[in-house]
């Protein structure tokens, strides 16, 4: 035989991997990791899937969402000016034992499969790496006595220590308190939540805080839902409330301040900032907060399979809710509840239930004078360095 000329593949070291060229890729394959992100099928299916607009592990949504394109328009102007935390204000507090808090995890199969997919890693803690493997917050424990407090116990509890469980997660204190307080009250066995998109929209919440802010942040937004918990528990109050009800409580009081810029009202007018021309002059920072709730919540789905009527309520108290933290309306809603009590505060009555839930989250977001001294100095430090640092930007503008 002759010799027939060399080829590439002749030239290709024989180390290197070949994929047989009979062989076809699965489309599958060619998808992972948003190599193509367009619309899937099975073979000999008549059925087509929904397009898949994000990566392998993020979260779907709809281009022809306008709230969720919103959101994600809003995300990619301000991604670029967000500063790293680095949780400066509580560098001073003293180390915990590791024998003082401990945390005993546990995760349902699915979960363990998926491996926490939403959002990358949930937790980033070095500690937390190994319990992933197993766990998402059930319960926090103890003291050197052995004795394990649930969680519900601990998060029930005015003297809550936010800042030594906020260590404990690492930074992910509203993402944990979240899981416990739906777990406590029932809230995914009751309305049929589904867990991925719960913590999905719980790490889309912590995401959406500002961790550059000293006070508005995620740590702040975790301990006014804590406190709204403890206001709401209380036996009158709680037995009348429904699970919608609550369902909207709770996410109220974990994006009232969502992408919070870290300046106040007055700043937002005189700067002639875009929010105040989106959303006008009147409560432009709490219509702000709420419609970036609702593009999370469209994003993550938490509510999807409600039907569209139970869907309505839940946003609705959450706007009524977020509206009510406005502190320049602060007379108006303070007069209009000592109203609803002067002529008999009935709770069977969904309006004054409402109106009894607007006065918790305004209690519970101004809350911070009433906590333990150790606490509430760490707060007072922090709303007065954010008061500072907008201060410096007026001046320099």
């Amino acid at each position: 035989m002759g010799n027939r000329p060399s080829t590439i593949r002749d030239r290709e070291p024989d180390f290197l991997p070949r994929l047989p060229l009979d062989k076809k890729i699965p489309p599958y394959a060619l998808r992972r990791r948003g190599a193509i992100s367009g619309v899937s099928h099975k073979p000999n299916s008549p059925t087509i899937e929904r397009p898949r607009f994000k990566r392998r592990g993020g979260v779907c949504y709809d281009r022809t969402d306008s709230i969720a394109v919103y959101i994600r328009y809003l995300g990619d102007a301000i991604s670029k000016q967000r500063k790293a935390s680095n949780f400066s204000e509580f560098d001073n507090l003293p180390e915990v034992p590791s024998n003082v808090l401990t945390c005993d995890m546990k995760l349902p199969p699915i979960a363990q499969q998926r491996r926490f997919s939403v959002q990358g890693k949930v937790c980033p803690a070095q500690q937390f790496k190994k319990m992933l493997h197993h766990t998402a917050v059930y319960t926090i424990g103890a003291d050197s006595s052995s004795k394990t407090l649930e969680c519900d116990k601990l998060i029930g509890d005015w003297n809550f220590d936010l800042l030594a469980f906020r260590r404990i997660s690492e930074g992910r204190p509203l993402y944990y308190l979240g899981i416990c307080l739906f777990r406590k009250h029932e809230l995914l066995a009751i309305l049929h939540l589904d867990e991925q998109k719960v913590m999905s929209f719980l790490a889309l919440s912590e995401q959406w805080y500002r961790a550059g802010n000293p006070y508005h942040n995620g740590t702040h937004a975790c301990d006014v839902t804590q406190a709204l918990n403890c206001l709401i528990s209380t036996k009158k109050i709680y037995v009348k409330l429904t699970p919608i009800e609550l369902l909207g409580a709770f996410i109220a009081a974990m994006v009232h301040d969502i992408d919070h810029p870290g300046v106040n009202q007055s700043y937002l007018l005189n700067s002639a900032s875009p929010l105040t021309e989106i959303h006008g002059p009147s409560s432009t920072l709490e219509s702000h907060h709420c419609y970036t709730a609702k593009g999370i919540i469209a994003e993550s789905g938490i509510i999807s399979h409600l039907s569209p009527a139970d869907q309505k309520q839940v946003t609705d108290i959450m706007d009524e809710m977020v509206l009510a933290t406005d502190m320049s309306k602060h007379k108006e809603y303070v007069d209009d509840f000592q109203k609803t009590c002067a002529h008999g505060l009935n709770l069977d009555n969904p309006s004054h239930r409402l109106c009894v839930l607007k006065t918790a989250l305004k209690c519970a977001d101004i809350s911070n004078p009433t906590r333990p001294w150790r606490i509430c100095k760490e707060w007072c430090s922090a709303v007065m360095d954010e008061f500072f640092h907008q201060g410096e930007h007026m001046i320099c503008q």
